[in-house]
């Protein structure tokens, strides 16, 4: 019959079923049946067979689990999980403004050094690239936290290698698992992926992570979603910023050799937004409020292709908003309405 399937008024597809293939299951049937003598016992076979069939009906459908790293481009990272972004267009260029607010973009002496040593020492030639990267970001990471010199982010944030995510993908009806190389997070759980800052990856899965803390905010109802990232092989850096929308923004490719002061700057600046987002109560400021608020205090620092520049300093002052005071672990403590920006 031609036409397609045939479905029910709801939409579900009817299921045509040969019936040759349905012979040896009534055979078998019958089989067991005759095992039986006598009529009652045949009738409770056939009550505990429909029990059974019942209770098979109620289990819950078995959950289809694959692997990040079966998403090997980024049009299919892109597809499974949702996120808006074109590679080739100009709409999801993301650069940092160059103003006073920025730091001096030198490492720490030791820093600088210990980076340098790794680098050029014959001994680490043949080692796995990979582990070089994850040796480099800490000690990179390392100095720009404790450059910040703020006590409150030393109590309650961690620095997580190898980190276990998951995300649900409607388009292939399945938990996409992985393991992201770095976390800054508060809390020391890996679960806690509500509570998580930035992810560090040298590879394409860098999209199927975000995506996933931004997941796991949403179901905890964090106020702000978006999500900061990092794709570095300690050589080559990319900058990554999933916003509320699901959209992605990527900065251009910086490399170390050449642009290591602006790669410091970025890791400073992101460092910064996203603590001071997900700030305790304790913690310096009462920081950030409504995403109108947040959006415009990135603004001020970034630039998002497809933004109008006049948003970015005019008119934020002029609404009220709502200030959020959380715990370590992000938890609201205090909520109130102001009209004033500190």
């Amino acid at each position: 019959m031609s036409g397609g399937q045939k479905r029910t008024r709801d939409g579900r597809v009817i299921l045509r079923v040969d019936p040759a293939t349905l012979r040896p299951l009534f055979d078998s049937f019958e089989t067991h049946l005759e095992e039986y003598p006598s009529y009652a016992e045949k009738l409770t076979f056939v009550k505990e067979l429909i029990e059974w069939f019942q209770e098979c009906c109620r289990r819950p459908t078995p959950v289809i689990s694959v692997s990040a790293t079966d998403f090997d481009t980024i049009k299919t990272a892109v597809d499974a999980v949702e996120v808006i972004y074109d590679r080739h267009s100009e709409k999801h260029v993301w650069q940092l403004r160059e103003n006073d607010d920025l730091s001096d973009g030198q490492l720490s002496p030791w820093a600088d050094t210990c980076i340098t040593e790794i680098k050029s020492s014959p001994y680490f030639q043949l080692t796995d690239t990979e582990t070089t990267c994850r040796t480099i970001l800490d000690v990179v990471f390392c100095d720009r936290l404790k450059r910040r010199n703020d006590h409150e982010s030393e109590r309650c944030l961690n620095w997580l290698p190898e980190v276990t995510l998951s995300v649900k993908s409607k388009l292939h009806n399945s938990v996409i698992q992985g393991t992201v190389d770095r976390c800054l997070a508060y809390g020391n759980s890996n679960a806690a992926l509500q509570a998580a800052l930035i992810v560090m990856e040298a590879k394409i899965q860098l999209i199927i992570y975000l995506a996933a803390i931004q997941d796991s905010r949403k179901e905890s109802e964090k106020t702000n979603c978006s999500v900061f990232g990092l794709v570095t092989d300690s050589e080559e850096y990319r900058f990554a910023y999933l916003d509320e929308t699901r959209k992605l923004f990527v900065s251009d490719t910086y490399l170390w050799v050449t642009k290591k002061a602006k790669i410091i700057r970025w890791i400073d600046k992101i460092l910064r937004d996203s603590i001071e987002a997900c700030s305790s109560q304790d913690t310096c400021e009462d920081y950030i409020t409504t995403m109108h608020t947040y959006r415009t205090h990135l603004n001020r620092g970034y630039q998002f292709a497809g933004i109008d520049e006049s948003q970015v300093v005019e008119g934020e002052d002029l609404r009220s908003y709502r200030v959020i005071k959380r715990g370590p672990y992000g938890e609201i403590v205090e909520e109130l309405e102001t009209d004033e920006v500190e």
